[in-house]
């Protein structure tokens, strides 16, 4: 019987430590996304530039090299959570944490293609393409305590619950020349798909946090994008670019009780 009691005396202490050593905040993050395409350069795909100032029309020849550049448009992201501290030593924790985040991807899509007219200007036409991610975060990572500064270094797996992409072309001017792609008139033509590409992508998390009282602290927090959050088939490669997505924002944390 005395060592019944002991035992669960024992149990209960270490429940107890165990306890103190977990804690949780409520966590909030606002910032700024920059996504990251390298530029795709490539052999014509099919296509026909037609000219409406003389009514001709030519086809790009499949040896003529083309280039998609792209420039990042800054968007915004928010994301909303519980994050889990686990104490090791007085200034050494770590953490994981379960986050809804609300991403936006923006980019301007350069297509270069040399002029077949008369091989000495370039033609230049523009997309831009916007893509929306509602992820689910899974911080893991480790916690510095410094004074007042804590130093929060990770990484964080994002799995995409939905997500959603457009293409906004510019205003075509009707006396410039314009390209036309296999399927514009032809619906039975198999097109590069613009669907739902997104994929589940890991980011590297950097955040340094100042504790103003005892239950509160903010920062920032800055995530890079390790692998591509958008991708493309082989046949859409020709056409479209993969995407990686990093962002910067002010990052709050609340201490629960």
């Amino acid at each position: 019987m005395k060592y019944l009691i002991s035992c669960v005396l024992s149990l209960s202490i270490l429940n107890i430590k165990a306890q103190n050593k977990i804690s949780f905040d409520v966590q909030f993050d606002a910032g700024t996304v920059f996504s990251r395409s390298k530029p795709l350069k490539q052999y014509s795909p099919a296509a026909i530039l037609y000219d409406p100032n003389t009514g001709t029309s030519v086809h790009i020849p499949s040896t003529l090299r083309t280039t998609n550049e792209y420039k990042n448009i800054l968007t915004p992201q928010f994301a909303l959570g519980l994050k889990t501290n686990y104490t090791l030593k007085h200034n050494l924790k770590i953490f994981t944490g379960l986050s809804f985040s609300y991403i936006e991807a923006k980019r301007k899509n350069t297509l270069i293609i040399p002029n077949p007219f008369n091989n000495t200007t370039n033609f230049e036409f523009i997309t831009t393409e916007l893509l929306k991610f509602y992820n689910l975060d899974i911080p893991l990572g480790v916690t510095y305590i410094y004074n007042k500064w804590s130093f929060n270094v990770g990484i964080t797996p994002s799995i995409i619950l939905n997500s959603k992409f457009a293409e906004i072309k510019e205003p075509a001017d009707p006396q410039e020349i314009t390209p036309y792609y296999p399927w514009t008139n032809d619906p039975t033509y198999p097109r590069p798909s613009t669907g739902n590409k997104a994929k589940n992508y890991i980011s590297l998390l950097i955040s340094p946090l100042y504790q103003l009282n005892s239950r509160l602290k903010i920062g920032i927090e800055y995530k890079h994008g390790l692998t591509r959050s958008y991708y493309t088939d082989d046949f859409s490669s020709e056409y479209y670019q993969s995407m990686k997505t990093s962002s910067l924002g002010l990052k709050i944390l609340y201490k629960l009780k």
